[in-house]
C-alpha cells in the first residue's frame, strides 16, 4: 500500500552529520552516500545504495526504512524497524536502541494505520525524546477531533482505530538520527 508522505522542502528537519559514533568505519562511507542521496531528495537512490554491502549496519538500515516511509512503502519499513526495534520473539522494544529508531517505529506503524500501537511504543519511551514526538502526539490529538462520534467512542473505550479513518501527519517522516 501506498501513502502519500509530505516532501522533504515541507520539513524543517535538521540534517545531521552522516558519521554515527557506533558506525563501524567500513560502513561509514556507506552511511554517508545513503544520507546524502535522501538529504536531496532521491529516497530512490538511496535505498538502492543502502540494500549494498554493508547495509545491515544499524543506521544504514534505519535511513533505509526512513527513505522507504518517505516513498510510500511503509510496509516495508515497519518490517525493517521491528527487526532493529522490538527483542526478539517479544512485544517490548530493546532498552539499547537509539530513540530515533524507536520514534521511526512509532512513525512507521502510525502510517501503517496501527494508531494504537503507535501510541503503545510513544509511551514506552520512558522520557526519552525527539523532535517528531510532540508532532507525533499532535497529529493523534487532530485525528482524534476529527472523528465521528461512534468511532470516537470505539476508540476511546476500546483503543479501536478506525481503518478508513488514518491519521495524517503533516510533517516528513523519520529521523536519520543525532547529529
Amino acid at each position: 500500500m501506498s501513502t502519500t508522505i509530505p516532501s522533504d522542502s515541507d520539513s524543517r528537519e535538521r540534517r545531521p552529520t552522516p558519521l554515527s559514533g557506533d558506525t563501524p568505519p567500513g560502513n561509514a562511507a556507506l552511511l554517508a552516500r545513503v544520507l546524502v542521496e535522501a538529504h536531496a531528495g532521491r529516497y530512490d537512490n538511496a535505498v538502492k545504495l543502502a540494500h549494498g554491502k554493508g547495509g545491515q549496519e544499524l543506521e544504514v538500515q534505519n535511513a533505509l526504512a526512513v527513505c522507504l516511509m518517505r516513498t510510500g512503502h511503509v510496509e516495508e519499513a515497519v518490517r525493517i524497524l521491528r527487526g532493529l526495534v522490538m527483542q526478539p520473539g517479544s512485544t517490548w522494544m530493546r532498552k539499547d536502541r537509539p530513540v530515533h529508531l524507536k520514534v521511526n517505529f512509532a512513525t512507521a506503524l502510525m502510517l501503517e494505520g496501527h494508531t494504537s500501537g503507535a501510541l503503545e511504543m510513544l509511551g514506552d519511551l520512558e522520557g526519552e525524546t525527539t523532535p517528531h514526538v510532540p508532532l507525533l502526539r499532535a497529529a493523534v490529538q487532530r485525528w482524534e477531533k476529527s472523528l465521528p462520534w461512534l468511532p470516537w467512542l470505539d476508540w476511546k473505550i476500546n483503543r479501536v482505530a478506525p481503518h478508513e479513518k488514518r491519521v495524517a501527519i503533516d510533517f516528513v517522516p523519520g529521523e536519520f538520527g543525532a547529529p
